[in-house]
């Protein structure tokens, strides 16, 4: 069903990456809404020792706030990436206001990559923000921004090579995130490599 969603979405934003390269079992650890000091560091810890890379979507308003963090996700070999600055409903912004938004994170976050908030662009928002970035949606989100989520729980054995996961930096999540990534990173023989 998860794949049949991202195929319909990969029609309507053609130019979009729902899925990366396969090649030497590469998954793809994404972590959207930082960065935070009660959460981005701790995630810093984990993946440094598994040995792992991910791509961190930032929202430009916590690098403002937060630069050197940042700049420690950088030096940890993360790659970052967009994520607009205060994290928009495309569905209910205007394509004017959307874009300025995002050129305003583009102004303190040096990336090409871009994620919509909520995965959500109108056509007309999609159309121009692909001629700046390189979008990147997900093979799988996991509900860890949910109060219910229960890390230990989640099936993880559909994860496959060139899959794109989506997880928080946040305080909200951290609780749920942190289990969960622990259990990705150590459950599975596969190479975690940023964007």
């Amino acid at each position: 069903m998860r794949r049949c969603i991202a195929t319909l979405a990969g029609r309507l934003f053609s130019g979009a990456r729902f899925t990366m390269p396969a090649g030497s079992g590469a998954v793809y650890l994404t972590f959207d809404d930082g960065p935070h000091p009660e959460s981005t560091p701790r995630l810093l810890g984990l993946l440094a020792r598994y040995d792992a890379r991910a791509t961190f979507f930032c929202l430009g308003r916590n690098v403002e706030k937060y630069p050197g963090l940042y700049e420690e996700i950088l030096a940890a070999g993360h790659a970052v990436g967009n994520h607009s600055w205060s994290h928009p409903d495309g569905w209910r912004t205007t394509t004017r206001s959307y874009l300025a938004d995002v050129d305003c994170a583009g102004a303190v976050i040096n990336s090409n990559l871009f994620r919509p908030p909520h995965g959500r662009l109108t056509p007309g928002q999609y159309r121009q923000i692909k001629k700046k970035y390189n979008i990147i949606m997900w093979t799988r989100m996991f509900a860890d921004y949910r109060s219910s989520f229960n890390p230990a729980e989640v099936n993880l054995s559909g994860i496959r090579p060139g899959d794109i996961l989506v997880l928080h930096d946040s305080v909200k999540t951290i609780g749920n995130t942190l289990p969960l990534v622990k259990r990705i990173l150590s459950s599975e023989s596969r190479n975690f490599i940023s964007l």
